[in-house]
C-alpha cells in the first residue's frame, strides 16, 4: 500500500510487524541459514555488500530492499548482489557469456530495425 504520509506508512509498518512477528522472525532465520549454508556468507557480510552497492542491483541499477546473491555455479564464488529479475535472467543463459553477447546483439539489431522502419 503506497502512503504519501510517512507517519501513516510507519504506523502501518509497525502494525504489520506486530501482527506478523513470528512469521518475520522465521523468515529472518531462514535467510541467515540460506546465506551461510548456500553461499558461506554471514548476514553482516551480506549487509556490507548491500551497503557497498547502495542497495542497487549491479545490472539494472534499481534499488531493492532484498537482493539475490549472484554466484558462479562452477566455482561457487560470489560475484555480487542482483535483483530477482536480473539474477533469473543470467541463470537462463547458464552464465554463457557468448550467448548473452548474442542476445544483446539480437536486441540491438531489432532496435535498429525498428528505428529504420519507423523513419520511412
Amino acid at each position: 500500500m503506497p502512503y504519501k504520509d510517512p507517519a501513516a506508512r510507519l504506523a502501518h509498518s509497525r502494525a504489520y510487524n506486530a501482527k506478523n512477528r513470528e512469521r518475520i522472525r522465521a523468515k529472518q532465520r531462514e535467510m541467515r541459514y540460506d546465506l551461510m549454508h548456500e553461499y558461506g556468507l554471514s548476514v553482516d557480510r551480506y549487509r556490507e555488500m548491500m551497503e557497498a552497492q547502495e542497495g542497487c542491483c549491479l545490472i539494472c541499477l534499481k534499488k531493492s530492499d532484498v537482493l539475490c546473491v549472484d554466484h558462479d555455479h562452477t566455482t561457487g564464488k560470489i560475484r555480487g548482489l542482483l535483483c530477482k529479475r536480473c539474477n533469473a535472467g543470467l541463470g537462463q543463459f547458464l552464465d554463457d557469456v557468448a550467448s548473452l553477447a548474442r542476445a544483446i546483439e539480437y536486441l540491438a539489431e531489432r532496435k535498429r530495425d525498428e528505428r529504420v522502419q519507423g523513419s520511412t
